[in-house]
């Protein structure tokens, strides 16, 4: 038998209302802010005009809010330390010819290790402190041949080239070089860009760079025959001189080559056939 009076007192069994309308509902939905129960037409919040809801959305637009600021903050400091970064390599003249050093380091292993040869880690480091040098030599040659006729000069390391230089090396396997990571900068003033002398003295320091790799390559050749023991260095930096002399006359408008053109075709040519003559003889 059933206990007419326990049923009615039962929660189970009580009658379910709309919080809103009063209209009976057999499974009222409960609102997830007041707790609430409500008919299907007053089940959202926006409807039953939710007394919670306000403070819901404040807190999830505080925490959004808190959220964007946060990530915000967190970008600006990553943005002020690249900006950082990038402020001290370029206001500083070593660590861009670092950079460049160890770049074309790199790019002439890269030339040696892609060939079936056995290779050391030695042989490796002492390529690239060949190449790093023989780069470092051509670029201050170029400064204090610029210093010397009064100009302001400093070595800008451009960030194209470094990629440039790494893909062009990796791409081809090693067999060609692009050898163009920055230039030496020069500044006089009161100089008259269009004159005579001008051109002149921008010709002369650009030849600087070039001249001195073939003097390297020269002394290295001369040190070579005296002492046979370390002739495979010696081969290496002479073929290393000779590349980056070759490649820098070519006569394209950011080479050295077009500027000793422009002042001097027949200086440009007396510097360049031969020295492609001979880097010809030992490339091909």
């Amino acid at each position: 038998m059933v206990n007419e009076e326990n049923v009615k007192n039962n929660d189970e069994y009580k009658i379910k209302r709309c919080d809103k309308c009063g209209i009976e509902e057999d499974l009222p939905f409960t609102c997830n802010y007041c707790l609430k129960k409500f008919c299907p037409d007053h089940r959202l919040p926006e409807i039953h005009d939710c007394t919670e809801i306000w403070f819901v959305k404040n807190k999830i637009m505080k925490t959004n809010y808190n959220d964007t600021k946060k990530n915000n903050t967190e970008r600006n400091k990553e943005r002020i330390a690249v900006n950082n970064i990038q402020s001290i390599i370029k206001n500083n003249e070593t660590i861009q010819l670092i950079i460049a050093w160890i770049t074309l380091s790199i790019v002439f292993s890269i030339s040696h290790l892609m060939v079936p040869i056995k290779i050391t880690l030695t042989s490796i480091i002492l390529i690239g402190i060949i190449a790093g040098t023989s780069f470092i030599f051509h670029e201050l040659a170029h400064k204090f041949t610029a210093k010397y006729f009064l100009y302001q000069a400093q070595f800008e390391l451009w960030a194209w080239g470094v990629i440039a230089s790494l893909a062009i090396s990796i791409i081809s396997g090693g067999n060609l070089i692009f050898a163009a990571l920055g230039s030496v900068n020069i500044m006089k003033r009161g100089t008259n860009h269009t004159s005579n002398t001008f051109e002149k003295e921008i010709g002369i320091i650009s030849a600087a760079g070039p001249i001195t790799n073939m003097a390297v390559a020269l002394i290295l050749f001369i040190l070579g025959n005296v002492n046979s023991g370390l002739i495979d260095f010696y081969n290496v930096g002479i073929m290393i001189n000779i590349y980056l002399a070759a490649f820098n006359l070519i006569p394209l408008l950011m080479l050295d080559g077009y500027k000793i053109m422009k002042w001097n075709k027949i200086m440009w040519a007396s510097i360049t056939l031969p020295t492609w003559i001979i880097a010809i003889n030992i490339f091909l």
